[in-house]
């Protein structure tokens, strides 16, 4: 777990009477040899020493471990990642004393060592150092004989490409992690009633931009945000959605400059005139046809059956 405390004595003091007591309650004792923590670059080192004699933890510095994910200050290194790259080498020095055939290490690549770096491509945003390595890694695997490497007579990216694209089906990690962490933007999308009080509209984050001041999580977030939000709509139940900028209709009716730019689905429903203004003729039958019930508006997206984007 990951606590985030003030560096004053008061703090920690009561921080650690939190653990006792937790210990004295659960009967589970917190592994102090396995625990640490991590103050910030500028603090003294006096400081420091300071604070693992009233915690009686040992500290760090980033990048760290947890959970098996480094956490690093800034942009992520390919350093970062050498474990990865090392258990994956491991695990294929291991197998290399059995005879498998083509078909037997295509398998293998597909459900074992493919499996192996989806819980940090989920989260982080991987170098494409890191993956290019890794590709180099199941590509020699896969084309060896007897420990031996030899010509690889088809290219990688070919190879990831689908059976009926003429390919072997192999996922290919950079767009593994793509659509894993799209995943996120998806899930962003669904707080409705954080973004609504933030943003007024979830539509609304999409024009607001990447900043350079960014956080590195929110840019993986943004940068996805677009193509989810290509491919949802917005059922209608109480009609509170924006008019303009949601797509209700099928398709988005939003322009630069478009009138009444606050205007909600269930306000233009209300006014019969005014969607003889606002929609051609068909859009008019479409919005005619809506029925107005209890509950919020639903965002689905439309590219899977379930109205869930999932990987």
């Amino acid at each position: 777990m990951l606590f985030f405390i003030s560096g004053k004595k008061q703090s920690i003091s009561s921080f650690c009477k939190q653990l006792q007591e937790y210990e004295e309650y659960s009967g589970q004792l917190v592994n102090r040899a396995k625990s640490c923590f991590v103050v910030s670059s500028k603090l003294t080192r006096q400081r420091s020493n300071l604070i693992s004699t009233w915690s009686q933890f040992e500290g760090q510095s980033l990048p760290i471990k947890y959970l098996g994910i480094p956490l690093f200050k800034g942009r992520a290194q390919s350093c970062f990642f050498d474990d990865l790259v090392e258990r994956i080498s491991s695990r294929i020095q291991n197998w290399k004393s059995k005879l498998l055939s083509f078909g037997g290490k295509l398998t293998l690549i597909k459900s074992v060592l493919c499996s192996i770096p989806i819980h940090i491509l989920s989260l982080l945003k991987v170098p494409k150092k890191v993956t290019n390595r890794i590709h180099k890694i199941l590509a020699n695997f896969l084309w060896s004989s007897q420990g031996n490497n030899r010509i690889h007579w088809i290219s990688w990216r070919q190879i990831c490409h689908p059976f009926v694209e003429g390919g072997l089906g192999i996922r290919d990690l950079d767009t593994v992690m793509q659509s894993l962490q799209s995943k996120f933007a998806w899930l962003f999308l669904q707080v409705t009633q954080i973004v609504r009080s933030k943003y007024g509209t979830w539509h609304h984050v999409l024009h607001k931009g990447i900043k350079p001041s960014s956080s590195h999580c929110w840019k993986a977030i943004a940068k996805h945000l677009p193509l989810i939000s290509n491919n949802t709509r917005t059922i209608i139940r109480s009609g509170n959605s924006s008019f303009w900028k949601e797509n209700w209709m099928g398709c988005s009716l939003w322009f630069p400059g478009c009138p009444l730019p606050l205007l909600s689905v269930k306000e233009a429903l209300d006014i019969p005139p005014l969607l003889e203004v606002l929609l051609d003729s068909l859009q008019q039958e479409v919005a005619k046809s809506i029925k107005l019930i209890e509950g919020h508006d639903k965002l689905v997206f439309a590219l899977a059956p379930s109205g869930i984007c999932s990987s």
